[in-house]
């Protein structure tokens, strides 16, 4: 997929790659603006799920037909399907392992980026699809920031191998992201309350 600049998926994302690879080979942490920056840049094509693939095929003599000025012509048939989610790439990592979902949950995210904000959602949602498709359950810690903007990734209905425990440990580990909003919004609750009885 390409977007309007002629950038390329891959282009977007081997850029993103390379920076998660030196960002962890220094031992430094990609700055949240940065991060977002780059899965908007991901997040602008869309969900690779709903790329459409075209075949056609003389296949069992089929053709459908077109009619220009009343004139019948006869065309290959053509099926449509979709794009399967590719395997999780490094940046899919990175958004598990170094970002501070619970934070982001919590933006504004048009007063933090503007209009083009789901851009980003869309990018947290390739990576969920990605790794849904691929047997793992560590998507379920970036939904709750992909739920809040109603964006919903198809999750793959196959079951996992071990899948129960698996399931069962990133459940818990979004309980905690959970837990830790719960408290910011209880704590800021309080000060407001003490700022106004002040």
């Amino acid at each position: 997929a390409g977007d309007v600049h002629g950038a390329h998926r891959n282009h977007v994302e081997d850029l993103f790659d390379g920076l998660v690879e030196d960002a962890l080979a220094s031992e430094m942490r990609l700055e949240r603006g940065v991060v977002m920056a780059l899965l908007g840049m991901v997040g602008q094509f869309g969900l690779t799920s709903k790329e459409r693939v075209y075949t056609s095929g003389y296949a069992n003599n089929s053709y459908s037909y077109t009619y220009t000025a009343g004139v019948a012509s006869a065309k290959p048939s053509t099926t449509v399907s979709y794009r399967t989610p590719p395997k999780p790439r490094p940046w899919c990592y990175y958004l598990l392992e170094q970002i501070d979902l619970g934070e982001w949950h919590d933006l504004n995210m048009y007063r933090e980026i503007g209009p083009n904000y789901m851009w980003i959602v869309h990018g947290t949602a390739e990576a969920v699809e990605r790794f849904s498709q691929h047997n793992s359950f560590r998507w379920l810690k970036l939904m709750p920031f992909v739920r809040k903007f109603g964006c919903r990734p198809e999750i793959s209905e196959e079951p996992y191998k071990e899948s129960e425990a698996e399931f069962l440990a990133e459940a818990d580990a979004v309980v905690e992201i959970v837990k830790e909003q719960m408290a910011i919004a209880h704590n800021q609750m309080e000060e407001q309350n003490a700022a106004v009885a002040a």
